[in-house]
């Protein structure tokens, strides 16, 4: 897909995919440093990580015929970056039902 295709929104969509999960890391190794969680928390951050990877990298290697996006983000980020944000957006999902 050429860049130019991308409209506003989509922009926002992908900035914002990839804030999300850089300030979900930040918080959690800032709240685990500063003793702010526990260690049981911190590694259930991670295994949550882990569960959602278990899907996100599923479909990704199951390929487009069985999944694709809606919008395909430039410069590769649709592949295996998305799904790291996406796993990383999992375990946040987690530790808010935990």
């Amino acid at each position: 897909m050429q860049i130019e295709l991308m409209g506003p929104l989509n922009w926002i969509f992908m900035i914002g995919d990839y804030a999300v999960a850089a300030i979900l890391v930040l918080y959690f190794a800032w709240a685990y440093r500063d003793n702010k969680i526990s260690k049981s928390y911190w590694y259930a951050f991670w295994i949550g990580c882990l569960i959602g990877a278990v899907w996100e990298f599923a479909f990704l290697f199951l390929g487009p015929d069985f999944l694709h996006a809606a919008i395909e983000w430039p410069w590769g980020l649709s592949g295996w970056p998305k799904k790291i944000s996406h796993s990383i957006w999992d375990g946040g999902i987690f530790m808010a039902g935990v």
